[in-house]
């Protein structure tokens, strides 16, 4: 049963997939036919392609061939999923995303809190902001700066029992009397535990878009229960604290790009003639498949980038800024002869330069 809209109409229900240039041009062009290629619809669901995951796909318009949800770009090249309002109705102005971050402290390093912040700004408003954890002795104290700074409301939840984590079923009850309120549009739930596995599934059969923000070490189980999440180290690169179980190992390195050749191929799919397949599209099926995927962890700023430096993909710019690539012909599989064939029949590519 849909929860009772409170506080917006429903048609307003905004929520937010994706980065802002991490996996389509600012700006970008609609199809020829006026819509947006958008590979999933928006709903509930658990994870792979087209079973729920925002698509990833799109420009600065509406997509405008009907259905429940419309993904599009703001000017600032965020990603939006927007309700699509009854027919006949006039859609209202995209609004920035009303989210609220959760944080378990006890799992989540202090160093990270600015940073953290900053990526959410890309994504919507943290118009609820709140951290759990047992603040009484010192093993937290390195939050209290980022707590007053950042004025995020401090929930002091003392361990009763050794061995049990109060501080965590005190943030799955918040979570759960914000989602019934229905004036959210996301979760940015910031924890490197699997025990928050089930609460993301929960929100999202809701219809909310789930942010994961943890460490690499964040269990698989979780990272793809989220809409989508973000590693940390990928928003700010530093030193091992020190006593920490990485305090002797040096930084965690980027992937060489080629390692996202098979990643970036297997979402090349369903291409023109040629082979060419929107930008937005790749991106699209690439999350819907992987939640964590990041050109970041590659070492570069946006999926353009790391298909121009992977080594295994053409891309272009065609009309409108409009981005496209495809396998390389000499990189084998099915896009690869198709762009063969194209070039047989006179068809050449123009442009072929990196975002």
């Amino acid at each position: 049963m849909m929860r009772p809209m409170t506080g917006r109409k429903a048609e307003d229900r905004t929520g937010i997939a994706g980065q802002p240039d991490l996996f389509d041009e600012r700006g970008g062009s609609v199809a020829d036919n006026g819509s947006l290629p958008v590979a999933a619809s928006v709903g509930p669901g658990t994870s792979g392609v087209g079973d729920g995951r925002p698509s990833l796909s799109g420009s600065g318009q509406e997509r405008r061939d009907g259905g429940r949800a419309a993904v599009d770009l703001n000017t600032e090249g965020v990603m939006l999923v927007r309700k699509r309002a009854p027919a006949g109705a006039m859609a209202e102005d995209a609004r920035a995303a009303s989210l609220a971050v959760l944080i378990d402290a006890d799992n989540t390093s202090a160093r990270y809190a600015q940073a953290i912040f900053e990526e959410i700004v890309k994504l919507g408003e943290a118009n609820v902001r709140r951290i759990y954890g047992d603040f009484s002795g010192g093993q937290l104290a390195a939050w209290d700066p980022a707590v007053q700074s950042l004025a995020i409301l401090q929930h002091q939840q003392r361990s009763n029992t050794q061995g049990k984590n109060a501080a965590d079923i005190a943030l799955v009850i918040d979570a759960m009397d914000l989602m019934h309120k229905g004036r959210l549009d996301g979760v940015c739930l910031v924890s490197s535990d699997s025990d928050f596995t089930r609460l993301a599934q929960r929100l999202r059969e809701e219809e909310l878009t789930v942010y994961g923000f943890g460490e690499r070490k964040t269990p698989e189980a979780f990272r793809n229960a989220c809409s989508r999440f973000i590693y940390l180290e990928n928003i700010l690169e530093t030193e091992p604290e020190k006593g920490s179980a990485a305090a002797g190992a040096s930084r965690p390195r980027k992937k060489p790009p080629k390692k996202a050749v098979p990643i970036i191929a297997k979402a090349l799919a369903d291409g023109d003639e040629d082979g060419w397949v929107h930008l937005g599209t790749v991106g699209s099926r690439i999350l819907g498949a992987a939640p964590d995927f990041d050109p970041r962890t590659y070492g570069c700023v946006n999926l353009s980038t790391l298909a121009t430096k992977s080594g295994g993909f053409e891309v272009r710019k065609g009309p409108g800024n409009a981005t496209h690539i495809r396998r390389k012909p000499d990189a084998g599989g099915t896009a690869g002869k198709a762009a063969s064939a194209g070039r047989g029949k006179g068809n050449t590519p123009t442009g072929g330069g990196s975002s």
